[in-house]
């Protein structure tokens, strides 16, 4: 399961760690405590297994003893750690555990409602946010009505950027001891039938005007989450293109592509031309020549 990294692999740094540390925290604690959860499991199982529970008892009452939470770094944690031990394709754990945590979030919205802020009473308080920030009633309103027709693709955003970067942590941990946790697996990529779902989810949404309500609600949400897909791979063509740069280059240039909206939009059509043009395989292609000169 543990192999060794190869000698061009580099290890990163305390610093990187400490800010992949920070990452998780405010994505959410549920994937900061999965993370060190999964490496703890896969340590040793017995002596792991009481220290992942103490970490998850930790996670309930950090959160104000919210069951969720608890449930989902519980359930990444045994995804991730099961995919490992089964040598599943990295790509594929994350998708797993992604699809398994978006559902437990939708589902625990569906069945408590009031425990979301735009559903439950706490909505007084954003109103009351928002009107002295000098926005209009009709405004608000607005705004929350757009929130909650995407909030099921928002949530699996949620789910599948704090399943990834656990993913990166772990591989980072195991990477300052020279070891390689994940199965070697190709460069993510998206094929062309994304590529249509996307485009036939927009054309619905267009044209929702004929359409039942709940079909261009499905539509967009779809649609944000293919966006996402390949805004990952956006990035994974700029790590490609930076995996030279010094150490620190790299993590913040991805920290501005999520701080900077026209770097997101930049950054997705990247993603996008990259199922035509192939970046990557250029990029590689072009170190490689500048290597043999």
């Amino acid at each position: 399961m543990e192999n060794k990294v190869t000698p061009a692999a580099r290890k990163p740094g305390i610093l990187a760690m400490f800010f992949l540390g920070i990452v998780l925290f405010f994505i959410g604690t549920p994937f900061l405590g999965m993370t060190m959860m999964t490496i703890l499991l896969l340590k040793e199982l017995r002596k792991g297994l009481f220290l992942a529970l103490a970490v998850l008892v930790g996670i309930y009452l950090f959160s104000d003893y919210d069951f969720n939470s608890a449930l989902i770094a519980a359930l990444g944690a045994g995804i991730l750690v099961t995919g490992i031990k089964l040598k599943w394709e990295k790509h594929v754990i994350i998708a797993a555990a992604s699809a398994l945590l978006s559902l437990v979030a939708v589902y625990r919205v569906l069945l408590f409602p009031e425990s979301f802020p735009l559903l439950g009473e706490h909505i007084l308080l954003f109103l009351e946010f928002y009107r002295t920030a000098g926005l209009s009633e009709r405004e608000i309103i607005s705004g929350f009505s757009l929130i909650l027709r995407i909030f099921p693709g928002l949530l699996a955003i949620w789910a599948t950027i704090g399943t990834l970067t656990a993913s990166i942590g772990i591989q980072s941990y195991y990477a300052m001891k020279e070891k390689r946790i994940f199965k070697p697996s190709e460069s993510f990529h998206l094929g062309l039938v994304p590529a249509w779902i996307l485009i036939l989810s927009l054309f619905v949404f267009a044209v929702q005007s004929s359409l039942p309500s709940f079909l261009p609600a499905a539509a967009l949400n779809i649609a944000l989450y293919i966006l996402l897909l390949y805004s990952i791979v956006g990035i994974i063509v700029v790590h490609r293109f930076l995996r030279t740069s010094t150490q620190f280059v790299l993590p913040v240039v991805i920290l501005a592509v999520f701080m900077l909206p026209f770097l997101v939009t930049a950054t997705t059509l990247l993603g996008i031309l990259d199922t035509w043009f192939d970046f990557r395989t250029k990029i590689r292609l072009r170190i490689e020549r500048k290597l043999t000169q």
